[in-house]
């Protein structure tokens, strides 16, 4: 699969290079769509790294999308956000070919509303993440997630590649997926429906699920759902916990699955190598594994199912297949789904056909299920527990004496040509079972010529490589394990590496046998263990030798070490001094520096020997007791030598400072103590451990210091008068403790400040007075308790004080002026007695009386409105009686009415009319009607007066028809005759009756109420 892969990659990269050009985004198209509009057949789009919003349509064009990236883990840098409703993030829909490359992206986020309600199959839209139908592009190197309905569908004529991708992370709307019984999309990683021909190769498909937490799911989703289609091949994919959520929010199995009923089957589906599992088993009806065949008897398809690993996930057939061929299979229900426990890993299930079932070379395990209780297979398959390495923890390979090694049939068809970790499917013609072959680690020979070897001599090391019928190849590591070997005595360290397979150097056995030397004259004196490690290749596993011992003679050494100074202070300088000699020559080298304690081994430091004395000097050291050496590096010349000496670091001294803010304070304000530990004369390190802070000897409280050696602790309960404050630092091991001097923290009293108001001022009798007490501390904290109100020494009442604020109503006070004092104090708040006063006077009961305006101006035969109110004062609940006058010639003032309603239900308003000789009345709900002159008899006289009038006439009328007494009759009718005569001349004449002249008059609006109580209004009537 790998060199799939490669191959893949060296067709994106050939095409790149041999395009007919390389369009550049964003340097030579702004977007990617802009990109592909102006790309031709064969050209390429090369992408830089970026979030592209933005959802893209290949337009029928065979051209090369990609960011250059080689795997999906580089997909990440480059972006492509679906930002439109309803087309899929990538679209591929024009008959593209396999020669459409899209390559390197993360693509998210393509969602389109409609999608969740389509209940009837196939569905005219779909969400997507990637969506091919009609075409059959190659997709390499993606990364798909995050995708509302599926991340990647295949459908309608599609027939793509998709190589080497992650699909993962689905997301749904909210609360819609129940709806989705016979739909397409509900969380699949991947959807094919109705396709041709679709190979999935290499990809990782996880995490694509329903949450049951947000989406009343009907179904769990799937990896890979796979309907109607040619064929599909399924190719070394890794496939786990895809589906629904447990309760803990984990996905509950693999989710491979071939629909059936209306989505149908592939014709042909062939699995090979893939790896399903799933991390969470829970009970579910969902098994991790569904392929269907035929329901109905017809259109047989054919499945070959090789050389798959199906670890904790339920493996079941539905239907009739024309032939299945399931061989080199391991499925095993390590944490058996309980719903299956009675039918074991693999499940003959609905419409279930096993005529045509050929099964071999399986290893089938179910703990507790007895094999036969297993569907019904060949004597060729196992039920035994796989020994997989460590499958709690993702590890899902055999180990080395699993029953599942050489287990399997070669023979058997579409067995791929790696296993899932890219080595040979096969070792020397024998095959695992599974999705991983377990290749041999080769024993490995070592040896040293010549050994022993006198320093700076050149020596050889050679490792032999046993293979079996193949030949070793690849890179030999020789590893010096001796402590010390790595440059600073650290070890083990590599001292060099050599190429195997140049040439087959011999057989064991009949194995091939290959061999890597390494020479070197680099050895220092002293004993090394030297191994030889090999990394594998593609048809062995890693291996390393045992160790050889390889001696390096030459010159020995003495090294003597002294400390100063010795004691120490933490973190001061200490000088450390080696001396190495030789009984015959001055030695040259270097010496390392170390000092063991109880936190473990410090490397101090390393120095060159000058003179046969290296020396460092180190303010790294803490408090406490150190073996410190001094060890002598070896080198090709000179042996390894030591000294230790034991040193103790005694704590460094500290300063601890003291400060309060603010000094003086108010009693109840917060004060700051702040603290400053400082070390002395230490050159690194910091202070830890608390600082404990006292008034006096009494304990205030602790607090850890920060990274700078500081700590503060805040109080607002010091009582009044002057307090003693320190700050003491507990000390650490590094760090001896101190003790602050006092700092004289002075508390002073709080003082206040009273202000007291009475509204309504002057008030009159009866009327409800509020007596407000503001309280103002000069510590600027908001004041509580309770405040007195007295008139004289007589209490009015008691009322809380919130927020610097008490206020009391008083309804009680009689006429006169009241001299009101409200005093406050607050003992535990550290306020002492004070007080306010206030006089409050009181007048008589009394009501008043008001006009909406002063001046009216009417026109010649009009009328003016004022609105006229009467408000009670001091209680007075009585009504107000209203007239009106002196009034001008032929001018009339009329009442609403004329006596208001009692002031006991608060302020009364009466309309006031005046005319300048117009006939006016008020009508309903205040309305003004007007009597016009010159319009007959009824319309003369005013609507309603006309009517009045006529109606007096006719029945007089009636009245002297119906006289018996014909003298009687002629007069009446002859006085009727008259009088309405008279009224057609004085109502019908066209002419008004006599006005108000012009000009400007006072008139004076009264208003009497009980007791006597008089008020009046001025008005001024002005007539034009």
């Amino acid at each position: 699969m790998k060199r799939l892969l490669c191959l893949i990659t060296l067709c994106v990269s050939q095409v790149v290079a041999l395009g007919q050009r390389t369009i550049h985004v964003p340097g030579d198209a702004p977007t990617i769509q802009a990109g592909i509009v102006q790309a031709q057949n064969g050209d390429t789009i090369l992408v830089s790294p970026g979030t592209y919003n933005e959802n893209i349509d290949f337009l029928g064009k065979n051209i090369t999308v990609t960011t250059g990236a080689n795997s999906s883990s580089s997909a990440s840098q480059t972006i492509l956000n679906g930002v439109q409703d309803g087309p899929p993030t990538v679209w591929f829909h024009s008959g593209e070919s396999r020669a459409a490359v899209l390559n390197g992206f993360t693509i998210q986020n393509g969602h389109n509303s409609a999608t969740i309600q389509c209940l009837s199959y196939p569905c005219t839209e779909v969400s997507a993440g990637i969506l091919a139908e009609g075409a059959s592009p190659t997709l390499a190197n993606n990364l798909v997630q995050r995708n509302y309905g599926c991340n990647v569908v295949i459908r309608n004529g599609a027939g793509p590649q998709f190589i080497g991708n992650e699909v993962t992370g689905q997301l749904l709307a909210n609360n819609k997926v129940g709806e989705v019984d016979q739909g397409f999309c509900f969380g699949d990683g991947i959807a094919i429906a109705n396709a041709t021909s679709v190979r999935i190769a290499n990809n990782h498909i996880h995490g694509n699920y329903i949450d049951l937490t947000v989406n009343n799911a009907a179904y769990g989703s799937v990896g890979v759902a796979m309907g109607s289609a040619d064929e599909v091949d399924l190719i070394q994919n890794e496939i786990h916990d895809n589906g629904r959520t447990d309760s803990q929010g984990h996905p509950d199995d693999g989710s491979l699955q071939v629909q059936s009923g209306y989505e149908g089957h592939p014709k042909l589906l062939i699995l090979s190598g893939n790896l399903v599992y799933v991390k969470h088993p829970v009970n579910d009806n969902d098994p991790g594994i569904l392929l269907s065949g035929s329901h109905t008897g017809k259109d047989l398809p054919q499945l070959v199912q090789v050389s798959n690993s199906f670890i904790g996930v339920t493996d079941r057939l539905d239907g009739s297949f024309q032939s299945a061929i399931l061989e080199d299979n391991i499925v095993t229900l390590t944490n058996p789904v309980l719903n299956f426990a009675q039918y074991g890993p693999l499940e003959c299930g609905e419409d279930c056909d096993p005529n045509h079932f050929d099964i071999r070379y399986n290893d089938l395990f179910s703990p507790g299920v007895q094999p036969t209780n297993i569907f019904p297979v060949g004597p060729t398959n196992l039920h035994v527990d796989p020994l997989l390495r460590d499958a709690a923890n993702g590890d899902l390979h055999e180990t080395a004496n699993s029953p599942t090694i050489y287990a399997g049939d070669i023979a058997a068809p579409m067995l791929p040509a790696t296993d899932l970790d890219g080595k040979n499917r096969t070792v020397c013609g024998k095959v695992d079972m599974g999705a991983y072959q377990v290749h041999p680690a080769p024993p490995i020979g070592l040896g040293a010529t010549p050994n022993p070897v006198a320093g700076g001599s050149p020596v050889t090391v050679t490792a032999t490589v046993t293979g079996n019928c193949n030949v070793p190849t690849g890179v030999v590591t020789f590893v010096d394990s001796v402590s010390g070997a790595a440059p600073g005595g650290g070890g083990p360290a590599t001292i060099g590496t050599a190429t195997l397979g140049g040439t087959v150097i011999g057989t064991a056995t009949g194995n091939g046998v290959a061999a890597a030397a390494l020479s070197t004259s680099f050895l220092t004196v002293g004993t090394h263990h030297i191994t030889a490690t090999y990394p594998g290749d593609f048809n062995f596993d890693p291996g390393t030798s045992n160790a050889v011992d390889l001696t390096v003679t030459g010159l020995p050494s003495a090294t003597g070490l002294t400390v100063q100074p010795n004691p120490a202070r933490a973190f001061q300088p200490v000088t450390l001094t080696a001396t190495v000699t030789d009984p015959f020559v001055t030695v040259t080298g270097n010496v390392t520096f170390t000092a063991a304690g109880a936190n473990g081994l410090v490397v101090l430091g390393t120095a060159p020997l000058l003179g046969g004395a290296a020396a460092i000097t180190t303010s790294q050291l803490g408090a406490g007791a150190y073996a410190v050496t001094a060890t002598f590096n070896a080198t090709t010349q000179f042996a390894t030598s030591s000294a230790t000496v034991q040193l103790q670091v005694e704590g460094a001294p500290t300063v601890t400072a003291l400060r309060t803010s603010p000094n003086p304070s108010l009693f109840g304000q917060t004060v700051t103590l702040s603290a400053t530990v400082s070390p002395q004369a230490v050159a690194g390190g910091r202070p830890q451990g608390p600082v404990l802070f006292r008034d006096g000897g009494a304990p205030l409280g602790t607090v850890p210091v920060d990274a700078n050696g500081a700590a503060a602790f805040s109080t607002s309960s010091l009582a009044i008068g002057s307090h003693n404050l320190s700050a003491s630092y507990g000390g650490s091991g590094d760090f001896n403790g101190s003790t602050s001097p006092i700092v004289v923290q002075v508390v002073q009293p709080v003082t206040a400040q009273l202000a007291l108001t009475a509204q309504p001022n002057p008030a009159h009798q009866g009327e409800t007075v509020t007596l407000r007490l503001t309280v103002t501390a000069n510590s600027g904290a908001a004041v509580s308790g309770t405040a007195m109100f007295l008139e004289g020494t007589t209490p009015l009442g008691s009322a809380p004080v919130s927020a610097g604020v008490a206020q009391l109503p008083v309804s009680t006070f009689g006429l006169g002026r009241h001299v009101v004092t409200a005093t406050f104090a607050n003992a535990a708040a550290g306020i002492a007695f004070t007080a306010a006063t206030v006089t409050v006077e009181v007048m008589p009961y009394d009501f008043a009386f008001t006009s909406s305006g002063t001046t009216l101006s009417i026109p010649h035969s009009g009328y003016a409105v004022v609105t006229l109110t009467a408000s009670p004062l001091g209680g007075y609940d009585q009504p107000v009686h209203l007239s009106c006058g002196p009034l001008p010639v032929n001018a009339e003032c009329a009442f609403e009415r004329d006596t208001t309603a009692p002031l006991s239900g608060g302020p009364q308003q009466v309309k006031l009319l005046v005319n300048a000789n117009v006939l006016l009345k008020w009508g309903p709900e205040g309305t003004v009607s007007r009597l016009e002159p010159g319009r007959g008899f009824g319309r003369g006289l005013g609507g309603g007066l006309g009517r009045e009038l006529g109606s007096g006439l006719l029945a007089a009328g009636v009245l002297c028809l119906g006289l018996r007494r014909r003298r009687w009759n002629g007069g009446c009718i002859a006085a009727v005759a008259v009088c309405a005569g008279a009224l057609w001349l004085q109502g019908c004449s066209g002419k008004e009756p006599a006005s108000t002249p012009a000009g400007s008059y006072r008139v004076t609006v009264t208003a009497q109420g009980a007791a006597g109580i008089t008020h009046s209004v001025q008005l001024t009537v002005q007539v034009h």
